[in-house]
C-alpha cells in the first residue's frame, strides 16, 4: 500500500464526522429553499427564480448523496473490521479528540508501538480496498 493511499484513507477517516455534518445541513437547506419556493408561488414573475431555486435544490441533492455515498462505504469498511481494529480507527480518527498512540495502547491494552506500525497499517489496506471498491 502507499503512502498516498494511506493518507487518502486517513483524511477520509478524519472527515467522517465532517460528511455526516454536512449532509444534515445540506437537507436543513434544501427545506429552506422548498419552503422559500412555496412562499413565492403566490406572487407573480418569479418563475425564472423558482426554476433557479428548484435547481440548487438539485445540485444540493447531488452533493448529499455523493457524501452519503462516501459515509455508507467507510461505514461498510468500519463494519468489516474486528472489535479492536474499530475501536483502534474510532479513538485516532473518529472521535472529536484525535488520541495519541500512547493512550490508544493503553486503551486496547497493546503496546504503542504494536498500534501504531503493525495494527494500523493492516487496518489502513483493509480499510482502503473497502472504501475504495465501495465508492
Amino acid at each position: 500500500m502507499t503512502k498516498e493511499q494511506k493518507e487518502k484513507v486517513k483524511k477520509l477517516l478524519s472527515s467522517y464526522k465532517i460528511m455526516k455534518l454536512q449532509v444534515e445541513c445540506i437537507d436543513y437547506e434544501i427545506n429552506l429553499l422548498k419552503d422559500h419556493i412555496e412562499s413565492l408561488k403566490a406572487l407573480r414573475n418569479t418563475g425564472s427564480y423558482i426554476i433557479e431555486k428548484n435547481n440548487e435544490i438539485e445540485y444540493k441533492k447531488g452533493i448529499k448523496k455523493r457524501l452519503e455515498d462516501y459515509i455508507n462505504s467507510i461505514d461498510n469498511a468500519l463494519n468489516e473490521l474486528n472489535a479492536t481494529e474499530r475501536k483502534i480507527v474510532e479513538l485516532r480518527y473518529l472521535e472529536g479528540k484525535k488520541n495519541t498512540w500512547k493512550e490508544i495502547g493503553d486503551i486496547i491494552g497493546y503496546s504503542f508501538d504494536y498500534c501504531r506500525k503493525e495494527l494500523l497499517d493492516k487496518i489502513l489496506k483493509r480499510l482502503y480496498e473497502n472504501i475504495i471498491k465501495n465508492i
